[in-house]
């Protein structure tokens, strides 16, 4: 008599002995908690990230952004950190909202760059430059001035360039000066590689091309959606992105390049022009507009310090950096012949970032690279006193009071509700 099986028994499984008692119950919790732990691991890792990421001054993160076919990106008009006392105007510049009936015989200064000049890091917005030296301004002119903070996080020279000449006609500034750092970052041609393509009427309904590439039209708001969820709640796949638009802009042995006197590869040189071309087109649209535009060489941090430059130059050279030996002066100054062989004027603020230097920990915030109170005040001082030299200061106020403005601000070209 064959006994019956008990309940306990089943019909053989592989690799488990006949009779043997096969218990799914356990190890399928087992599995769970595992992969509960894998995510949660995950999850955590991810918002570290993007703790860090903010933390090293992501001031607005994709809300600060709006999307900018011939831009890129631009800094989203009206957009509010309180973290960092931030209110953007109606041009997405960083500084007070400036009223209808502002006075049409002020001073006007308007600065285009990067995040330095923007002000990342977590410095606050009352802090800046631009707040500084309108209260220098103030104890020394008549009528009043306005300083105009036109940074954006993680432009390039070219950008500032062509940011700057859509808002002349708005802003009437009698100076303009951009930001040309001798980095990597002053070749950068969103027209060419930071590519958008448009998959709809809305005002952001724009998707990058590589995302879009080879995706029937009828998919892409969706992919455009699975985009932004990502954006927005992953900072691996924020820096994911970064790195690949990065990338893709300048390939490996461009990452770390810096202008200098060492011979250029064609890559390089075609990059390059179309940085020169596009400050040199600004020049011609504020020479028809009688705006004064200043080119502002301005060295990158690590090269504040002898030191930082010698590290920086063994470290990188499989990136395209400058020889080792290459003195720590050079790269500024090559870039400014550039820019002066292109009837730019220049000014070159060695000076100020060597000052920064002797002591980057107070100059910096945290991240380092970004400019503290105290660094912002310094790069205030330093164009404070390039423009009482030779009587800038006297020759602009006096040509605004002769030729006050007809309108105080015109429209800007980046009004949110424009699609």
């Amino acid at each position: 008599m064959v006994p019956s099986a008990s309940p306990h028994e089943h019909s053989p499984v592989d690799g488990v002995p006949p009779g043997a008692r096969v218990v799914r119950g356990p190890v399928l919790r087992a599995l769970g908690v595992v992969l509960l732990g894998v995510l949660v691991g995950f999850a955590a890792v991810d918002r570290g990230v993007a703790w860090w990421d903010a933390d090293q001054g992501a001031d607005g993160g994709e809300g600060g952004k709006l999307l900018h076919p011939l831009l890129g990106w631009i800094a989203t008009p009206h957009f509010e950190n309180a973290e960092f006392g931030t209110q953007l105007d109606r041009y997405g510049l960083r500084n007070p909202e400036v009223p209808a009936d502002a006075p049409p015989d002020e001073l006007r200064i308007a600065g285009f760059g990067a995040s330095r000049l923007y002000g990342a890091g977590g410095a606050r917005q009352e802090h800046l430059w631009n707040y500084q030296l309108e209260a220098m301004l103030a104890e020394r002119t008549e009528p009043d001035a306005r300083v105009l903070n036109g940074g954006v996080m993680a432009y390039s020279t070219l950008q500032a360039c062509r940011r700057a000449a859509l808002l002349l006609d708005a802003l009437q500034p009698d100076l303009v000066f951009v930001i040309a750092a001798p980095g990597a970052q002053l070749m950068l041609d969103p027209s060419a590689a930071r590519r958008w393509v448009r998959y709809g009427p809305g005002r952001d309904d724009y998707l990058p091309a590589d995302l879009a590439e080879g995706r029937p039209g009828a998919l892409l708001p969706a992919v455009a959606a699975l985009h932004r969820f990502g954006s927005n709640v992953s900072g691996i796949y924020r820096r994911h992105r970064a790195k690949f638009q990065s990338n893709e802009d300048r390939p490996a042995a461009m990452q770390r390049w810096t202008v200098s006197n060492a011979p250029r590869s064609e890559a390089i040189d075609e990059l390059l022009g179309n940085t020169l071309r596009e400050a040199e087109a600004l020049g011609a649209l504020c020479k028809e507009r009688g705006v004064e535009l200043v080119m502002l060489v301005l060295p990158e941090v690590y090269m504040d310090s002898d030191r930082a430059w010698r590290g920086y130059l063994r470290a990188n050279q499989q990136g395209g950096a400058p020889p080792v030996g290459t003195p720590r002066s050079e790269p500024a100054n090559r870039l400014e012949e550039l820019l002066r062989e292109r009837g730019l004027t220049t000014w070159n603020f060695f000076e100020e970032m060597t000052q920064m230097g002797l002591d980057r920990e107070a100059h910096t915030m945290q991240d380092g690279r970004h400019w503290s109170q105290l660094g912002h005040g310094i790069f205030a001082r330093g164009l404070l006193r390039r423009l009482t030299q030779e009587g800038h200061l006297e020759r602009l106020t006096e040509r605004r009071r002769a030729n006050p403005r007809r309108e105080p601000f015109g429209p800007s070209p980046f009004a949110v509700d424009n699609p």
